[in-house]
């Protein structure tokens, strides 16, 4: 059970620092990649990562300060390992997307 607002906010940022990560490799990779990707694609490309990844940290913060009194904060850090893990994934899709225009 978590009632404290401040514990809230750092459990939240286990979450947040990985997704601000991957807005700033995407912002970072944007202006390298040529206009149009291998695939056809545009290289606005590169932000569909970032842009999908946006329901992690917005349903965990939902579910921390909405639904956190009931559950432990092992729970908690469990579930913010595994959207880390999906964020990393998503950071190594970008540098796919980086790779295979170069």
């Amino acid at each position: 059970m978590i009632d404290k607002t401040s514990t809230k906010l750092l459990i939240l940022m286990t979450v947040l620092v990985p997704y601000f990560m991957l807005v700033a490799y995407s912002i970072a990779v944007y202006p390298d990649l040529p206009e149009k990707l291998e695939s056809g694609f545009p290289r606005i490309m590169v932000f569909l990562p970032a842009f999908i990844a946006t329901m992690l940290p917005a349903t965990f913060g939902i579910m921390v300060f909405f639904f956190g009194h009931y559950l432990k904060k092992a729970h908690l850090f469990t579930i913010a390992a595994f959207m880390d893990l999906g964020m990393i994934g998503l950071i190594g899709a970008v540098y796919m997307i980086k790779d295979s225009s170069t």
